[in-house]
């Protein structure tokens, strides 16, 4: 085998599923292809299938990490789409799970790592559904789901995993990837409402974004932005992060939000922005943090979990949540409402799009450059969005 396919190999894997249909499962296309002898078109009616796609991605990916196994293929490619929003008794739950060789081997990989055994069955295209259905409602709180494989592919045995996290350690993702140990691990987690991402042992990834206008690789750099001008101001090493991907899971669990970054002072002196709910003190996440860092104890783990809590809480609330330069939340539940123009102020040429929540980080954004730093958008259906001085119109 070639060098320039080795490293191919390694390079990630990106599939990005085209569907437009609620239930991104088929697309009936009809259309003409060619004319018959009588002059009439030929109709032809062709399905475009996501299972198809999303199992030829997985399969490669697969190769890359030197498994061969067809039910392991099969596993993965219906977790895509199953964990892309799957739900129990009414309430969207958001499991990972691992797929290993060896569970007893994996856990004694992990900090404190420890396993429960739920069941055993045959390995088959109905063994995703009964794991989900058994196990996901407790793959929560630190909890993930595992699946062991037999290497011939007859069987598996699933449950839980759990292993000790604080703060600063590494994401289950990132502990596969680097680990030392040799054998099979894939981690497959959904990362934001869209997306669903495989990461390997050997290093490989694979996205699989459910959208045809965006991806993944986009929104993770529009939250990137967002995040280093909200710690532009702060030293503590790790903090930048750890902000990061706070912001990212508190993004996930809401309904959509509008977050702004701006100097440390009054957000209702800015034209248009009504009805702040401002925090006195402000929520200031970067001491927590950086007591954490300091002094390492379990009064300043519980702080920082608080902050993390309450920062949650806030971006599920209704309006906007805004941060200053030093890591802090200065105020949240902040309305915009377009003020009237001035005298000779010519209308800006714009076509209204989506949403109240869109409609309104239309407006904020002409703010950016002026009295924002910059102003980060997310919808209910996972599209970010991210306006900075830089690109502001």
């Amino acid at each position: 085998m070639s060098e320039a396919v080795c490293l191919q190999q390694h390079n990630n894997i990106k599939a990005n599923a085209t569907f437009g249909l609620k239930e991104l499962r088929k697309i009936a296309i009809c259309s003409p292809t060619s004319r018959s002898s009588r002059g009439r078109f030929v109709v032809e009616h062709k399905t475009v299938s996501m299972q198809e796609s999303t199992t030829g991605a997985v399969s490669q990916f697969l190769d890359y990490e030197g498994c061969e196994c067809l039910q392991s293929i099969k596993l993965l490619a219906f977790l895509s789409g199953a964990l892309q929003r799957y739900e129990e008794e009414g309430v969207v739950l958001n499991p990972k799970l691992v797929l290993c060789n060896s569970i007893a081997d994996f856990a004694k990989a992990l900090p404190g790592g420890k396993f429960i055994v739920i069941g055993e069955d045959s390995y088959s295209g109905e063994s995703g559904k009964k794991i989900l259905k058994q196990c996901a409602n407790l793959a929560a709180a630190g909890w993930v789901i595992f699946v062991e494989r037999r290497e011939d592919g007859s069987n598996v045995k699933f449950g839980v995993l759990s292993f000790l996290e604080s703060p600063t350690s590494l994401d289950l993702r990132e502990m596969v990837s680097l680990s030392a140990q040799p054998g099979f691990v894939v981690v497959i987690e959904k990362i934001d409402p869209k997306t669903v991402l495989m990461t390997g042992a050997r290093g490989n990834t694979l996205r699989i974004a459910f959208s045809t206008t965006r991806t993944a690789d986009e929104e993770g750099l529009a939250l990137q932005k967002f995040s280093i001008a909200c710690t532009s101001n702060t030293t503590t090493d790790g903090f930048s992060v750890y902000f990061r991907n706070l912001l990212n899971k508190s993004l996930n669990m809401s309904h959509g939000s509008i977050l702004v970054c701006r100097q440390a002072n009054d957000i209702n002196k800015v034209r248009g922005m009504n009805d702040a709910v401002k925090i006195t003190p402000p929520l200031n996440l970067h001491a927590a943090f950086n007591s954490y860092r300091t002094i390492n104890s379990s009064e300043s783990i519980l702080e920082l979990q608080r902050s993390e809590a309450l920062l949650v809480g806030m971006m599920q609330s209704d309006g906007i949540v805004v941060f200053d330069e030093e890591g802090q939340v200065t105020a949240y539940r902040v309305f915009y409402k377009e003020v009237a123009k001035k005298r000779g102020e010519k209308d800006a040429k714009t076509t209204p799009v989506g949403g109240a929540r869109r409609r309104a980080f239309e407006g904020v954004k002409s703010l950016v450059g002026s009295e924002l730093k910059c102003a980060l958008f997310r919808s209910q259906d996972g599209l970010t969005v991210y306006q900075g001085a830089q690109n502001a119109q």
